[in-house]
């Protein structure tokens, strides 16, 4: 019997490596899955998007971090309630693949949306190890794919934040924090420059990780 369920699971991992061959690299981002995230609006600070830029700029220049990479990208919405392209900062980090940060700052009225999200791209195996993390019995029953996956490599370099060990969690918070505080840091720069209490803002992230 485990000789059938073995091969069958096989088969089903060979027929996934093929159908979603490339879908890391060019997966919508709406099929991502968002793990923190963190926003502030900030009064009055229209047209204020080149200085946050420009801030962002300075400061990892100045950290001069090896391992996370920042890249200005224009963005196709491709969600169910927007259209058109948005002007976003892609962090990513050489050893986390898979994982990408968002940082956006643009205006919304006489206000600075400024935000980051921390995101995972997805196929269906990863999302079947997030399911089998959170369940015990859809473990057992998952259990047999994901071994066959493992052993075929077609999960490697892939880990999801519930698998990492601690010194994955280690990079992966010191990523996650790197960006936040950049982003922290800009944005309490222009709240400074319009003479507005940034004490007052709630830092601490909304998500997995729930860094402040």
């Amino acid at each position: 019997m485990w000789k059938y369920i073995f091969l069958a699971a096989v088969g089903f991992c060979i027929y996934l490596a093929y159908k979603n061959r490339g879908n890391l690299k060019h997966s919508k981002i709406r099929n991502d899955r968002i793990l923190d995230e963190w926003s502030v609006l900030i009064e009055n600070a229209d047209g204020k998007h080149d200085s946050f830029v420009k801030s962002m700029e300075l400061k990892s220049q100045a950290m001069d971090v090896p391992d996370v990479k920042f890249e200005s990208r224009e963005i196709r919405l491709t969600g169910l309630l927007l259209s058109g392209t948005r002007s976003v900062i892609i962090a990513r980090n050489k050893y986390l693949k898979g994982y990408r940060i968002f940082i956006s700052a643009r205006d919304y009225g006489h206000q600075l949306s400024v935000s980051w999200h921390l995101t995972q791209k997805q196929s269906f195996l990863l999302k079947l190890a997030t399911a089998a993390a959170k369940n015990g019995a859809i473990a057992l029953i998952a259990f047999p794919v994901l071994l066959t996956a493992r052993i075929l490599r077609l999960t490697h370099g892939l880990v999801i934040p519930e698998g990492m060990d601690i010194f994955e969690r280690e990079e992966f918070s010191a990523y996650v924090g790197t960006v936040h505080n950049f982003v922290k840091d800009a944005a309490e720069e222009i709240m400074t420059g319009l003479n507005q209490d940034f004490s007052k803002v709630d830092t601490k992230t909304r998500g997995f990780l729930k860094i402040s």
